[in-house]
């Protein structure tokens, strides 16, 4: 519970108030500090500025009401609301209803003396603490709502103060409005140490630049200084690849200085729109052989001289490619929950041998000799092709200094390059008629020959009973041993999303209570809902791990995503940057996914 100093009215200036009736002149807010605690749960001490400028008094006059529950009626109105040096002040009036005549008896009597203002913080400024003492955030423009009578405030210094609806902001997102909330009860230390883990991270990803990394690392369930030691192997691999220019340039110099790379954090910055193409453009000049020359008169010198550094072309590509991969990971790709991913090391045709193509153990009596295992020909093929497109960023665009633009058009590219593998991949197991790729064995991939294709029927539980059935009495290549396999996946259109998912919670709820009905094994079905399925059909997966049934490969280097390179000759007055992507897709066996048509 935090400390309160109460105000009381002073109940000889209600004359001052134009003698209106049931009329008093209080002060709503002050620039006293409370105490709160963020989001991470630690101390802030806020304050409301109140210098001009500050306060956004334009739904003035305010409701009065009881409590902040704005469920109700006001109970009067707060008029003449004004900035009295560092006060907000006005003049409440009450209403001649019941209530606001049983308040205003009230406050006559001094038994109701605190305010509370409801309001909205639009910016605020951070102070640093000295050791040992919370952080001071300061909002230096918020927005009166409402005021409320209420027993206790929260700023003492108020009389007849303020509340709070929501949390303080994070501190890198500060210039978000937020609602504040009064302090609740602490969290846990269990809590406290998950929030300081996530919090340690991300810091340390932003000032590095790994912000994408960072994340991944948070879901991994990495500790600080797990993530620590990947952040060093990260960077040292960035410096390697992306050596410090010295300011006012000269030779790259690798390692030659603690900290970050000027360039990777004016990337960093662009990225995060923190820094624009014409702040970013004075800085690639200002790190450039000036030659004597003075500093561009116009933005159009500005973007001419820039574009001919080594560096502002090379930033727009980095930034580009960030977007490119931010695109690219942004996009949906349920092909990723089932399909096999591998990497190969050129273009050529690679085999895969089929899942199950090795004979039983044999026995070895006393003294004999080891048989052979018996290798197949029954292999499939696949390749690698490449993908792109040409990026361009005009002049024009440049001189207007619309980086979203550019933005928006890059990770644009960057989620093509992902649809694209989900067309190739699904296009395989709707190809030939629904029949999927001849495979090896010169058999359509879902066939009887292959015990992969159910009846057809209506979806329900017999249905994907029949399908698991199939799957699980997969035999290796020539009928060689069971393969035991389990069904992990569960694909289907949006046709049958609803179902599926009634399905799938029936079958949870079973497992949880015993109670009767279909099999509780579905629960474990992981559900995939595709949309370029067309509802004709649907199919349990095994997992990779377990058959890979469909693979997709990308070549070295390509598995995070697509690559961009900025080309050197120009033949039109823009920035062009060509984006390649490099993944093949096919169906390596059909013992691992069954094909369920639905009538």
């Amino acid at each position: 519970m935090g400390q309160y100093r109460l105000a009381s009215i002073d109940l000889d200036t209600r004359a001052a108030a134009d003698a209106k009736p049931r009329t008093f002149r209080v002060v709503i807010s002050t620039e006293a500090p409370v105490e709160r605690v963020d989001e991470f749960g630690r101390a802030v001490r806020e304050v409301l500025s109140h210098a001009p400028g500050a306060v956004d008094l334009s739904r003035a006059p305010l409701p009065l009401i009881e409590s902040h529950d704005r469920r109700t009626l006001p109970v009067g109105v707060v008029e003449n609301v004004r900035l009295d040096g560092r006060k907000l002040r006005g003049d409440v009036r009450f209403s001649e209803n019941e209530r606001g005549a049983a308040l205003e008896r009230d406050v006559q009597a001094g038994i109701l003396r605190s305010l509370s203002v409801g309001y909205t913080v639009e910016r605020v400024e951070r102070s640093e603490a000295r050791p040992g003492e919370p952080i001071t955030l300061t909002a230096t423009s918020w927005a009166v709502h409402e005021v409320s009578a209420v027993a206790v405030p929260a700023d003492d210094s108020a009389g007849f103060n303020r509340s709070h609806k929501g949390k303080m902001p994070p501190e890198n997102e500060l210039s978000q409005i937020t609602h504040i909330q009064p302090v609740a009860a602490a969290p846990s230390a269990d809590v406290l140490a998950e929030r300081e883990r996530i919090r340690t991270i991300r810091d340390n990803a932003e000032a590095m630049g790994f912000e994408a990394a960072g994340e991944s690392m948070i879901e991994r369930g990495l500790t600080v200084e797990q993530a620590s030691s990947e952040f060093v192997t990260l960077h040292a691999h960035r410096r390697a690849t992306n050596p410090v220019i010295p300011p006012g340039g000269g030779a790259p110099q690798p390692g030659a200085e603690v900290g970050l790379d000027p360039r990777a954090v004016m990337i960093r910055d662009m990225a995060n729109r923190r820094l624009g193409l014409r702040e970013a453009a004075r800085a690639c000049l200002s790190r450039a052989p000036s030659s004597g020359r003075p500093a561009p008169r116009s933005d159009t010198e500005l973007f001419e001289r820039a574009m001919n550094t080594s560096d502002f072309p090379a930033l727009l590509a980095d930034v580009a490619e960030k977007k490119v991969r931010a695109g690219f990971e942004s996009e949906p790709a349920t092909h990723r929950a089932w399909v096999d991913v591998s990497t190969v090391r050129d273009f050529k045709e690679s085999r895969r041998p089929a899942w199950g193509g090795h004979s039983n153990l044999a026995i070895v009596e006393e003294g004999a000799e080891f048989t052979y295992a018996n290798l197949t020909d029954d292999a499939a093929t696949i390749r690698v092709r490449k993908f792109g497109k040409i990026l361009s960023l005009t002049f024009e665009a440049l001189v207007n200094d619309d980086l979203g633009a550019f933005d928006r058009i890059a990770a644009a590219q960057g989620q093509a390059a992902r649809r694209a593998e989900s067309d190739l991949v699904y296009g395989l197991l709707t190809s030939n008629a629904g029949a999927g790729p001849t495979m090896p064995d010169s058999v359509a991939l879902f066939h009887a020959t292959h015990a992969n294709l159910t009846s057809a029927g209506s979806f329900n539980s017999a249905l994907l009973a029949a399908g698991r059935a199939l799957l699980r009495k997969q035999k290796g290549i020539g009928g060689v041993g069971y393969l035991g396999l389990t069904p992990k996946v569960l694909i289907v259109s949006p046709d049958e999303e609803h179902d599926a998912e009634i399905l799938l919670a029936q079958a949870s709820k079973i497992l949880l209570t015993g109670a009767e009905g279909q099999s509780p094994s579905l629960s474990a079905l992981e559900l995939v809902v595709e949309p370029r399925l067309d509802g004709s059909a649907c199919y349990l997966a095994a997992a990779p791990s377990q058959a890979a049934s469909i693979e997709i490969a990308y070549l070295d280097g390509y598995e995070a995503g697509p690559h961009l390179e900025r080309r050197e000759e120009f033949s039109t007055d823009a920035a062009e940057f060509k984006v390649r992507h490099v993944f093949g897709s096919a169906a390596v066996d059909f013992r691992g996914i069954v094909k369920m048509p639905i009538s």
